[in-house]
């Protein structure tokens, strides 16, 4: 019983702040950094929900990121975080990469954060892949980041393909109707030539409304090239 309920309390963490929405910016302040100071290095798992308009960039600031150094899979859901721009977005990769070069699992949500640009992307993805070397699954939903275009992701994607050797699961959420086929070559690409342990791939493009059955097949030719054949393959196309 005593192990069983152990067990139960350092397996993950999860901290949820919708209900002070509509506090002041001090008594969201002061209940933010409290839930923050709570965080233990006793878990394994962390799943964090933080579905609030007024999380800032200067409140990510504030993340004792360097606490988490036992965490092996960390789940950080910025659903509609509005405030949130390119500043938020590296500050969060930076403390992850400099902090938590163990880390095996990781999860992000930023859909519909809507500041997000291409270089902000770009220079998320180059911080977590060139300190993250252990990381074997990754995901991100960037459903509904209007500014976000073929570029910045084709630079995400690089990154992962340049640095991440052991990654083995990808799950992206695109939905942003800028992004055209060209995201898809690029994947495939680096699917196919770089990341030889990679073995599951999920890509969701609903309403990404200039991608083609044209890219659909590039990024099918080009897993059928790999030495090694993908165990799992999910791609949903909704427009």
């Amino acid at each position: 019983m005593i192990q069983e309920f152990q067990q139960k309390q350092t397996r993950t963490h999860p901290i949820t702040l919708d209900g002070v929405m509509k506090q002041s910016d001090t008594k969201f302040h002061r209940y933010f950094s409290f839930h923050w100071n709570t965080i233990t290095s006793r878990n394994t798992e962390l799943t964090s929900n933080y579905k609030i308009k007024k999380l800032s960039d200067e409140l990510i600031k504030k993340m004792k990121i360097h606490n988490w150094k036992s965490f092996q899979k960390i789940s950080l859901n910025f659903r509609r975080c509005e405030q949130i721009d390119d500043r938020g977005l590296v500050n969060i990769a930076k403390k992850i990469g400099n902090y938590l070069p163990d880390l095996e699992e990781l999860h992000f949500d930023f859909s519909y954060c809507s500041l997000i640009t291409d270089n902000g992307l770009n220079l998320f993805g180059c911080h977590l892949a060139k300190n993250l070397k252990k990381l074997l699954k990754f995901e991100i939903n960037l459903f509904g980041c209007v500014n976000l275009t073929d570029k910045g992701s084709n630079l995400f994607a690089s990154h992962f393909g340049k640095n991440l050797s052991k990654l083995k699961s990808l799950n992206i959420k695109i939905g942003c109707t800028k992004f055209s086929d060209n995201v898809l070559a690029k994947i495939g690409k680096i699917i196919s030539t770089r990341l030889q342990t990679f073995d599951s791939l999920a890509v969701d493009l609903s309403f990404c409304n200039q991608i083609t059955s044209e890219g659909l097949a590039k990024l099918g030719s080009a897993i059928t090239q790999r030495s090694i054949p993908l165990q799992n393959l999910f791609v949903n196309f909704n427009t």
